[in-house]
């Protein structure tokens, strides 16, 4: 009898790949063949063989999913009063808030930093806007419902969680169930309290500023 080739099916246990970094593994393993006793046994009546062993090799991909969405129109934020100017020109009420939240959707399974990179840079590391002659603080935060963030020692779910442009301390995210998906999320954009009283001031003028958001994931 000449057996000329034979099929297989195996089942391989590796760790959680949620938990495993981006990459080929690679890796191999050997099983004698033969007669009673081989790890492959091919028959008692067995003579000769030409191989004793055999190895299998392995090559395995790991390739985490992250993926941004931003609807057309999101690279421009046009802060505004919450009800509208309406207190202001009707009432000269200077507003509380000046905000725009800008929506996008996130599908992630590996772990993320988000930093910013501002034009105008304040003392405390927010990013600022100006109308050439003043400049006041904007605060960004990121809301992303399923996503733990981190910052120094401590966990939180990223809801409104405030972001600044920095070398040290920047903020990683975690996907909080090991993936997420089409995760409906926003930037949120705002000038709070006196700096308004400052902007009302200047009437007239424009305020304005970049601000680049960097999503930056451990590929």
């Amino acid at each position: 009898m000449v057996v000329a080739s034979f099929d297989f099916i195996y089942e391989i246990e590796t760790p959680e790949p949620l938990n495993m970094k981006n990459g080929i593994y690679r890796g191999s393993s050997t099983y004698s063949m033969g007669s009673l006793g081989s790890d492959l046994d091919i028959g008692d009546e067995l003579l000769a063989i030409r191989d004793t062993s055999l190895t299998i090799d392995f090559e395995l991909k790991v390739n985490h999913l992250f993926a941004l969405e931003f609807p057309p129109g999101s690279e421009t934020a046009i802060l505004q009063p919450l009800g509208g100017w309406s207190q202001w020109t009707d009432y000269k009420k200077v507003p509380a808030t000046l905000r725009k939240d800008q929506h996008f959707t996130v599908s992630g399974s590996t772990n993320f930093s988000v930093n910013l990179n501002c034009e105008y840079l304040m003392p405390d590391g927010r990013c600022g806007i100006s109308n050439g002659v003043s400049t006041v603080p904007l605060d960004v935060a990121i809301t992303m419902p399923g996503f733990l963030g981190r910052a120094d020692l401590g966990f939180a779910e990223a809801l409104n969680y405030p972001l600044t442009q920095s070398f040290t301390h920047v903020p990683r995210f975690s996907p909080k169930d090991g993936a997420t998906f089409q995760r409906r999320s926003y930037l949120r954009f705002e000038v709070n309290g006196d700096p308004i009283k400052e902007m009302v001031t200047h009437p007239g003028t424009q305020y304005k500023g970049r601000v680049t958001v960097i999503f930056d994931a451990d590929m």
